[in-house]
């Protein structure tokens, strides 16, 4: 009987599966023999056990200090936000009085003036004195990432390479990795004091405005002419 020409490749197709798991997991189990090996020697060379766990040691250590310096530098983040938030409520308020109050006239200007340039020079200064915070924290992390990245490094080849690992070629610093993060805060620190610096010439400018420039009243005046007083013209 003549096989079924319309089924006729699935078994091809099968076999070449087949076949190519058969290769794949013979590769893998390779692969995990040689690294037995390579870590079973390891373990017998005093030398590279002793590189080995010390710079496993300094990975862990140096995540824990980046992971440190992170919850830090968020911390200062977090302070610079409410620093923000509280001088916006400020300044909110203090225009709102000044705009609402039949007490304070152009001759009193100063007053509110002055509370609204020292709410501003000590939002300032806090808020520069948290970026700079945010800016040494930043830095420590990028060296940290850098000299864990270093023991990664290290840690990979010695247990890829095996015997053929050489502290004089294989142990070497990398290069210096340049970091945009640096880049970015810098940017983002300039366009929050330039906002914040507006901000307050903003203030500064309407509290004078008001005070001395009121402007028109809309509410209706009250007509004291001859005409009114019923006097003739």
């Amino acid at each position: 009987m003549a096989p079924d020409s319309s089924n006729g490749a699935l078994p091809n197709q099968g076999n070449q599966v087949a076949v190519t798991s058969f290769i794949d997991s013979d590769d893998e189990e390779c692969l995990a023999r040689d690294q037995i090996n390579i870590l079973h020697w390891i373990e017998n060379s005093e030398r590279h056990k002793k590189a080995l766990q010390f710079w496993e040691t300094q990975d862990a250590l140096c995540t824990r200090r980046v992971d440190s310096k992170r919850k830090q530098s968020a911390a200062a983040k977090n302070e610079v936000y409410q620093l923000i938030g509280f001088y916006s409520v400020f300044q909110g308020v203090l225009l709102t009085a000044v705009a609402q109050s039949n007490m304070l006239h152009c001759n009193h200007w100063y007053f509110p003036f002055i509370l609204s340039a020292l709410a501003s020079i000590s939002a300032l200064v806090g808020i520069c004195l948290k970026f700079r915070t945010v800016r040494k924290l930043e830095k420590t992390i990028d060296s940290e990432k850098q000299s864990r990245q270093i023991f990664v490094n290290r840690i990979q080849k010695l247990r890829w390479l095996g015997q053929d690992f050489k502290f004089s070629r294989d142990a070497q610093d990398g290069g210096k990795v340049n970091s945009r993060r640096n880049t970015i805060l810098n940017i983002s620190i300039v366009a929050v004091m330039l906002l914040m610096v507006g901000f307050s010439g903003t203030f500064l400018g309407a509290i004078h405005r008001i005070l001395c420039n009121p402007g028109y009243s809309l509410l209706p005046t009250q007509d004291v002419s001859p005409v009114a007083k019923g006097g003739s013209v």
